[in-house]
């Protein structure tokens, strides 16, 4: 008896179907897959947000009872912040003291470290910001004790003399922090 030789393969209207189902699958998968870096970049922002407002919150606010309003009491309560980039991930410093070159090389008066995105975020970064993370010792962020005014938005920790009149922006993914020169007010939009 002669057998017939069943071929075991798919299909075109197999392999059409299979294609088909996978194509639903990706596109329900990919915004999915892209909503975690977006999420991991607004964390980000968020976190940078609180740590600038710590920062201008400790900067107004008198804190400690060493201040007795003389010059020396005034500059141990300097506030200021450093968000820098280190192994891809970014962090954030928070320091009181008055930041002067000789403190910045032997050690300066640092409060506390924050790691604040991880390298999803640090690759949303806008190019400006990102350069001064890296190129530089760090982005330093301060403001006016008495007005609450941006006072330092740069890669120095020392204040301007008048103060940074406009405003400056961070940029994490689709998240843009913007801090307004004049009054220190910060937002994410």
């Amino acid at each position: 008896m002669l057998s017939k030789k069943r071929n075991e393969g798919f299909s075109l209207v197999e392999l059409i179907i299979i294609i088909a189902i996978l194509a639903i699958l990706l596109a329900i998968l990919v915004p999915r897959l892209s909503e975690l870096w977006h999420s991991s970049a607004r964390e980000c922002a968020y976190n940078i947000n609180s740590l600038i407002a710590k920062c201008k919150t400790d900067s107004m606010s008198m804190g400690t009872t060493e201040n007795d309003g003389t010059a020396a009491a005034k500059e141990k309560n300097e506030v200021y912040i450093r968000l820098y980039i280190k192994n891809g991930e970014i962090y954030g410093d928070f320091y009181r003291g008055t930041p002067t070159a000789a403190t910045l090389a032997t050690s300066p008066p640092l409060l506390s470290t924050e790691k604040l995105g991880d390298n999803k975020a640090e690759q949303g970064l806008d190019a400006a910001t990102k350069t001064l993370m890296t190129t530089y010792d760090g982005l330093y962020i301060s403001f006016d004790r008495a007005t609450g005014k941006l006072d330092t938005f740069g890669n120095t920790p020392a204040p301007t003399s008048s103060g940074i009149i406009g405003d400056r922006a961070i940029t994490v993914g689709k998240n843009t922090i913007t801090i307004h020169g004049l009054t220190g007010k910060h937002e994410i939009g």
